[in-house]
């Protein structure tokens, strides 16, 4: 008998349902709101890694993620992360560095930027700004590259031929004193120089992007970036001076002179870009920029429009970003990394 009634309670109960009584469904998602497609969701993060400088997220089988940080450390992690945010480094160790700040990847190898001593490379050339080349799996480096033109060193690219970009501030000689030839008077400009890998990474003379406020050329660079597009190579700079990304058509023999260049500058997102610290693209072309004075990083397309702003979703502390400063990115995964937390924040599109 009892199973009966409670079958007749439940039909008056839903009787009552239809006859204007509330009847209230569950929401897809929390508030309502169903993610748009190709949105970004918050994946995981790294926790306690000082001041973090660079994030590289190789390419190809079994890639992995490298990160710099504190002037004093290159370590290879997985690339995906542990929910507590507590994801240890692969056992690997990179040595003969004295300040690495930057990092990028060349043909079955990886370029590690190298701040060096300018102070003490007045005396001693191996102590100047540079780059090392490393193996995939770290140790001692493979090659060690100085360059005491280089006042302060900003950034680093490699190309598939494994030429090497170098965003610096460079020091541009203008005279010897006639009094004394002991004295030399210099400048300082804005540079990117290519190293050419057929030629023991000896500076490329014919190849250089210029100093200046116009585009093409560059003004206080930031972090570079090379790919190619559809055949052409790009290079992808970071300019905090302009308050402005560029992708640069990379013409040999140009000898400073300007590039063709598609801008970027943040202003269809809602707000302009304001100090720009590096600016990558994915395989398929879509273009990654941090504006580290809003705290956030911008995706555009191919053609240089606006298209979404990647980090919306807080992370595993109900935290934002900070002081954004770098990012890797491929076509459905970036990862940024954040020189006020600490921490290395990954980010996958939705489908």
């Amino acid at each position: 008998m009892r199973p009966a009634r409670f079958i007749l309670l439940a039909g008056v109960a839903l009787a009552a349902v239809g006859c204007g009584g509330t009847f209230t469904l569950p929401e897809e998602t929390p508030g309502g709101v169903i993610p748009e497609a190709g949105s970004y969701a918050y994946q995981g993060s790294i926790r306690g890694l000082g001041e973090p400088t660079d994030v590289l997220l190789t390419l190809g089988t079994g890639s992995s993620l490298y990160v710099v940080g504190d002037s004093s450390y290159v370590r290879q992690y997985p690339r995906f992360f542990r929910p507590d945010g507590n994801t240890p480094p692969i056992a690997t160790t990179f040595t003969g560095f004295l300040k690495p700040t930057k990092i990028t990847q060349g043909p079955a190898v990886l370029f590690v930027l190298d701040a060096g001593d300018t102070l003490l490379a007045q005396t001693d050339t191996t102590k100047g700004p540079g780059f090392l080349r490393f193996g995939l799996t770290g140790g001692a480096p493979t090659l060690v590259r100085r360059d005491t033109t280089i006042a302060e060193a900003r950034g680093i690219a490699a190309d598939a031929q494994g030429n090497v970009y170098v965003s610096c501030i460079a020091k541009e000689f203008i005279r010897d004193d006639p009094q004394d030839s002991r004295r030399r008077t210099y400048k300082y400009v804005s540079r990117v120089y290519r190293y050419l890998a057929a030629q023991g990474y000896a500076k490329d003379t014919q190849f250089y992007v210029g100093d200046g406020q116009g585009l093409g050329i560059v003004f206080e660079p930031g972090d570079c970036f090379v790919r190619a597009q559809g055949g052409t190579l790009y290079l992808y700079v970071a300019d905090t001076g302009k308050d402005l990304c560029q992708r640069l058509m990379v013409v040999d023999g140009n000898l400073g002179e300007s590039l063709p260049s598609l801008p970027v500058d943040g202003n269809d997102s809602g707000a302009p870009l304001l100090v720009p610290p590096d600016f990558v693209a994915d395989a398929l072309g879509f273009m990654y920029a941090i504006d580290r004075g809003e705290g956030r990083v911008l995706r555009f397309d191919p053609l240089g429009s606006f298209e979404r702003r990647v980090d919306i979703e807080l992370d595993l502390d109900a935290d934002s970003l900070h002081v954004p400063v770098a990012v890797s990115a491929d076509d459905s995964l970036a990862y940024v990394a954040d020189r006020a937390t600490g921490k290395i924040t990954s980010y996958k599109k939705r489908k």
